[in-house]
C-alpha cells in the first residue's frame, strides 16, 4: 500500500539541548539506539526506502527553541508537509503566540504533554483556558501525549473547548507488555478510546510497537489495533511511524509491515485514509491553519 504521509515523526540533535525523557531514562529499554542526533537526510532516505511521500515533523522537546529549528528544517525539506510544535498556553502572551504561529503555513497544531506533565489535572487550570480557548479559535490543532489515566481529563478538557481539534498520540499508549485483552486495564483502554471517538477524536496508530518491547509481534498489537479501527474507523485513524523512537524496539519496515498485514482486509479507499488521506485532512497539509480561523 502507497504511504502518502507518515503522520508522526521526530527529528533531533541532542547536543546543547535537554531532552530529559532520553537523558534521564538512557538505561530503560531501547533508549540508548535513540540517544544520538537524527537529522532530516537521515530521515529522507528511510522514507525513500518504504516510497513514504510526505510526513509531519512533530515535537520532542517543549521549547521555543526547537519549535523554531523545527519550522526552519520544514522549509528545508519539501517531504515534511507539517509541524506539530509547541506553545506555552499558560504564558502571559500565548493569545497573540497562537495568532502568530497559526500564520504560518507549515505551523499545523501544538502538542499538550499530559502524561508528562507532575499534575495530572494540568490540563484543566484556568490558566489554560483563555490558551486553549485561542486554539480553538484557529484553525490549529492538538495532538495530546498521554496515557489511559488520562483519558478522563482530557474528555473534560473537551467539554470545556467544543471546537478544539485533537489527535491522540500512540494510541494512548496502552501496555501490550503487562495486558491481554481479557484485563480489566484493557477493558478501560477500550472504553476510554471509544468514549474518546465519541467526543470526535482522531487517532493516531503509532507507538504501540515501543510499548510492546523489542520481542513484540504483529499478533501483539492485533487486539490494539482492532479496537482503534473500530472506534475512530479508517476516516479518523493516521498512520504513523514515531521515528526514530520505533527504533527501541524495532524499526521502521517492521511497524509498517505489520499495520499493512493488520489492516490487508480493508478496502482500498479505507487504506488510503489510513495511510494517508486522514492525515492531509486533519492536519490540513496543503492549505495554512490561518485560513481556517473562526470570525
Amino acid at each position: 500500500m502507497r504511504v502518502a504521509v507518515d503522520a508522526h515523526h521526530h527529528l533531533w540533535t541532542l547536543t546543547g539541548r535537554n531532552y530529559p525523557w532520553i537523558r534521564e531514562r538512557i538505561d530503560a529499554p531501547g533508549m540508548r539506539a535513540i540517544a544520538r542526533d537524527f537529522d532530516a537526510a537521515e530521515f529522507r532516505q528511510v522514507l525513500a526506502r518504504h516510497g513514504v511521500e510526505r510526513s509531519v515533523l512533530v515535537q520532542g522537546e517543549p521549547t521555543v527553541a526547537e519549535t523554531d529549528e523545527m519550522l526552519a528544517i520544514a522549509r528545508q525539506h519539501g517531504f515534511i508537509a507539517g509541524v506539530v510544535g509547541w506553545i506555552d498556553l499558560e504564558a502571559s502572551d500565548a493569545v497573540p503566540e497562537v495568532a502568530r504561529r497559526a500564520g504560518d503555513p507549515l505551523f499545523k497544531g501544538l502538542r499538550l504533554w499530559l502524561l508528562r506533565n507532575a499534575d495530572p489535572m494540568w490540563i484543566l487550570r484556568e490558566t489554560q483556558t483563555e490558551g486553549l480557548k485561542a486554539v480553538e479559535n484557529t484553525g490549529l490543532c492538538v495532538d495530546a501525549l498521554l496515557r489511559p489515566q488520562h483519558v478522563g481529563n482530557l474528555l473534560t478538557a473537551l467539554d470545556r473547548h467544543p471546537a478544539l481539534r485533537v489527535v491522540v498520540c500512540h494510541g494512548a499508549k496502552p501496555v501490550p507488555t503487562e495486558w491481554t485483552p481479557s484485563d480489566a486495564d484493557f477493558q478501560d483502554w477500550a472504553r476510554g478510546m471509544k468514549a474518546l471517538a465519541r467526543r470526535g477524536c482522531f487517532m493516531k496508530l503509532s507507538g504501540i510497537m515501543t510499548e510492546s518491547g523489542p520481542d513484540w509481534r504483529p499478533a501483539d498489537v492485533k487486539p490494539y489495533v482492532d479496537v482503534i479501527l473500530d472506534a475512530f474507523g479508517p476516516e479518523r485513524t493516521m498512520w504513523g511511524s514515531d521515528w526514530p523512537v520505533i527504533n527501541r524496539a524495532g524499526d521502521y519496515a517492521g511497524w509498517l509491515e505489520a499495520i499493512e498485514a493488520l489492516t490487508a482486509d480493508l478496502p482500498v479507499p479505507e487504506k488510503a485514509r489510513l495511510f494517508g488521506g486522514t492525515a492531509a485532512e486533519f492536519y490540513r497539509l496543503d492549505q495554512p491553519a490561518s485560513s481556517f480561523a473562526s470570525a
